[in-house]
């Protein structure tokens, strides 16, 4: 793959306002090149599907954001971050299972890894997701009444691979519930879902 620097990863010195961090630019920079391979394989049952894909990632000069460690003399501006380049590996992986042991239930789980090394400093590249589970499990009524409950938790394990001056991110839980029901009016189908 090939990439040019943005303009802002060339020259911008300021706050980003969708962060609220101060980013300062590198002029230096050059183009990002990397080599790539993806495989992936994909497994249909009649009540089971798997699907996985593996990727590695060598970069012969990522582009990134690299925490200072200085903070910036801006008002809520929060630490520095510098536009840099360097040698680096990013591999994963991602996997999706679905089993159905039922017509009306659907269990699905989705897992996803990602894990950076920089060559030079031997350390993460920043802002990097953590290890992340998604389990997800639906019930459907029959045809004839149109109703759904589902039921979804998203699972975040502590980062703790960071730049250095990056802070370590604790692990989370978050859980989702919706349910639905699909009637007719006259001669409208209306949907009705509570989120």
């Amino acid at each position: 793959t090939f990439r040019i620097p943005s303009v802002s990863e060339l020259g911008a010195n300021g706050v980003h306002h969708g962060t609220f961090r101060h980013e300062v630019g590198n002029a230096n920079l050059n183009p990002e090149r990397a080599h790539q391979f993806d495989a992936g394989f994909n497994i249909t049952l009649p009540k089971l599907t798997i699907n996985g894909n593996a990727f590695f990632n060598y970069f012969n000069a990522v582009i990134y954001l690299a925490a200072s460690g200085q903070f910036s003399p801006l008002p809520d501006a929060g630490q520095v971050y510098i536009y840099t380049q360097d040698q680096a590996i990013h591999t994963g992986f991602e996997l999706y299972t679905a089993y159905t042991p039922f017509a009306q239930i659907v269990l699905e789980s989705t897992t996803e890894y990602v894990y950076t090394q920089t060559i030079a400093n031997q350390s993460a590249l920043p802002f990097m997701p953590p290890f992340m589970q998604q389990l997800k499990a639906t019930c459907k009524g029959p045809k004839k009444y149109q109703w759904h409950v589902g039921i979804t938790a998203v699972l975040a394990a502590a980062q703790n691979l960071t730049d250095r001056n990056e802070p370590a991110t604790p692990g989370y839980a978050i859980w989702h519930f919706n349910a639905g029901y699909t009637f007719n009016l006259a001669k409208t189908q209306l949907v009705l879902n509570l989120i």
